[in-house]
């Protein structure tokens, strides 16, 4: 599958469950007002139909939840003249789960898709019920395996269909997002792109099959197929997400320039995620140190800091921004201002592996500045925490390493 085989954006002559899904792409992206708007050309092109009668609930739920009660009234009173109980199910499940996510309670949302899906089992309603369901799992408390086991379940009960697609999609995101094997999640990636018709799902699942042959160490066929992405629909939210990933790429490839010029047209999208755009902080501030720019490094490893304050989505680069700084600090010589840059990144380091480093960087610091007894107290954190790692050998033997290139 190549971009090149898609037809995209839909066209205005689509289907309505072709508009409906086009509207669903949108959404995925938070690219609210292209769905709107496909939402209001599939309820002026086919009144009376069940997909215009589930576009007048969504669109009528949108104007409710922004305060233009007149828009809403106007397309509820057209939304009643729908005698079709599922159409009217479908309203009142959208208004009740959207009103109990924007009160965060998720709970309560999650109970009524879960009876919707059950009630109206093999209906369009039942499946939208259980694709919002897996995606409640997956957005709002990173609960992946349940996520997994609800597209799997959606999988089961719709073999087919557009339900069935956005499933085999969902599934393979979930897959990548909770770190499972990478060939299994590649093979849930490739499978998606041998059975799904949709375009907006193709290029999803083009995208995340191309960050996994980039965690797979495949990065030239990573880039190739995100590059075909970002050429193909340059103004749709996907090349957005196909910019920052090929960012990630281009920077393990050693390509930096790439790498910067793709994280800054990323920040462009206003579908930008809050991990991307802290990431593209990360990318400018180490380019910038590896030019020998400190100031403009340490600028960027600030405002990376903030953003990780505003949002916890950027919290698994913290200990990252956090080196930066100390790094920064060495380079201007501030050792002391670096040796508890170090030590702070090793708190919130995710891995034992970066723990271990922050803390010996952290004593090489130590031993330059004579400070002995902040240098002992390092040893005896190392020897407790990594009685067996080498860094801690080299500690006790008083050996330095050469500092890791941040």
């Amino acid at each position: 599958m190549t971009v090149a085989q898609l037809t995209y954006p839909v066209p205005v002559t689509a289907s309505a469950t072709e508009l409906l899904q086009a509207a669903d792409d949108y959404a995925f992206y938070t690219d609210w007002n292209h769905q709107w708007q496909y939402l209001q050309q599939v309820i002026s092109s086919y009144r009376g139909t069940k997909e215009a009668g589930r576009a007048l609930a969504l669109l009528a739920d949108h104007y409710a939840a922004t305060g233009d009660q007149a828009q809403a009234g106007a397309l509820n009173q057209e939304l009643a003249s729908y005698t079709d109980a599922e159409v009217q199910a479908f309203a009142i499940l959208v208004r009740n789960v959207n009103a109990a996510e924007r009160a965060q309670q998720y709970d309560v949302q999650g109970q009524a898709l879960v009876d919707y899906s059950q009630r109206w089992r093999g209906t369009a309603t039942a499946g939208w019920a259980a694709l919002r369901l897996g995606d409640l799992y997956r957005f709002s408390s990173d609960n992946y395996p349940a996520a997994i086991a609800t597209f799997q379940g959606i999988l089961a009960d719709y073999r087919t269909g557009p339900v069935a697609e956005e499933a085999l999609v969902s599934l393979a995101e979930s897959l990548n997002w909770s770190d499972a094997h990478v060939q299994e999640t590649i093979a849930a990636y490739q499978q998606a792109l041998n059975t799904v018709s949709t375009p907006g799902l193709q290029v999803r699942a083009l995208i995340g099959l191309a960050d996994m042959l980039t965690t797979d160490g495949q990065r030239a066929l990573a880039i190739e197929i995100l590059s075909q992405v970002i050429a193909g629909y340059p103004t749709h939210p996907s090349a957005g997400h196909a910019y920052a990933l090929r960012s990630i790429a281009a920077q393990e490839q050693g390509d930096w320039e790439t790498a910067v010029a793709d994280m800054r047209a990323y920040l462009t999208y206003p579908s930008s995620s809050e991990y991307h755009r802290a990431r593209a902080h990360l990318v400018s501030a180490m380019d910038a140190y590896r030019k020998g720019d400190v100031a403009g490094a340490e600028a960027e490893y600030s405002l990376l800091l903030d953003l990780i304050k505003q949002t916890p989505r950027a919290e698994p680069l913290h200990a990252q921004a956090l080196v930066g700084l100390a790094a920064c600090a060495k380079a201007k010589g501030d050792l002391r201002g670096a040796m508890q840059g170090y030590l702070e990144a090793a708190d919130v380091e995710s891995t034992q592996d970066g723990k271990a480093v922050d803390l010996f960087l952290a004593a090489d610091l130590a031993q330059q500045l004579n400070d002995t007894i902040t240098r002992n107290q390092i040893i005896a954190r190392m020897a407790a925490e990594f009685p067996g790692s080498h860094l801690t050998a080299k500690l006790v033997g008083h050996e330095l390493l050469s500092i890791p290139e941040i």
